[in-house]
């Protein structure tokens, strides 16, 4: 009770706009930043992780600056708080078998880029970015601490403003960080926001109804590491 009258206090004006800092934080550095490596000619991709792992290591961690800063704020706030509110823990029996199945198909896709994939190195790394850097890193910031920060409000504002924002920071990188144009940001706008929207509230959804942040975390991780088929 204590908890909610807190929050209460708090003007949902400056909710609604520590969201949306938040993701415009995160987005400015992260664009800053990779558009500053390739004006230098110095930015490197995760498929090509064997050429200077530990440069790539320290480029993709300075990339996720802001959310790694939010889980270690959020953390120190929360304290023992901390694991509940952000819906990591993992409860119940269907939900354990249901992560541990998601997990097999992450490693089942890992193992066979494995046998394909010459590069293994880079197979390997790319597990660990996708599923800890973006996944886990996404779901974290969207679902975790900015859904938290709109816990008392109702559905419609708390579904649609975190998930209408996660999709709005990926224009840059659905651009590769390459050229931005008014036709392409128009093109992104309309083709690509409302499925991102519409993913977002459902992994909002699956998070919300099995009370823990993992499942969303490990789905996440599998749409995305399923570029290692590909590449």
């Amino acid at each position: 009770m204590a908890e909610r009258g807190k929050n209460r206090a708090l003007p949902r004006l400056w909710r609604i706009l520590a969201v949306a800092a938040i993701h415009a934080a995160e987005i400015s550095w992260a664009a800053w930043y990779m558009y500053r490596l390739r004006e230098r000619g110095q930015l490197l991709g995760v498929w090509s992780a064997s050429a200077d792992p530990l440069g790539l290591l320290g480029q993709n961690l300075v990339e996720s600056l802001v959310p790694i800063l939010l889980f270690l704020s959020f953390f120190i706030l929360l304290k023992k708080d901390f694991a509940d509110a952000m819906f990591l823990r993992l409860r119940g029996k269907a939900w354990r078998i249901a992560a541990a199945a998601l997990s097999a198909v992450l490693l089942g896709i890992m193992a066979w880029a494995l046998v394909k994939k010459t590069d293994r190195y880079a197979v390997v790394y790319a597990l660990f970015y996708y599923l800890v850097l973006i996944a886990f890193a996404e779901e974290f910031v969207t679902r975790g601490v900015c859904v938290w920060l709109l816990r008392d409000e109702d559905w419609p504002l708390r579904y649609l403003l975190p998930n209408v924002c996660f999709a709005l920071i990926h224009l840059f990188s659905h651009a590769d960080w390459g050229t931005i144009t008014l036709s392409y940001a128009m093109q992104f706008l309309f083709t690509q926001v409302p499925g991102l929207v519409v993913t977002g509230c459902m992994m909002q959804l699956l998070k919300e109804k099995s009370g823990t942040i993992w499942l969303p975390v490990l789905l996440h991780a599998i749409m995305d590491y399923a570029a290692v088929l590909k590449y």
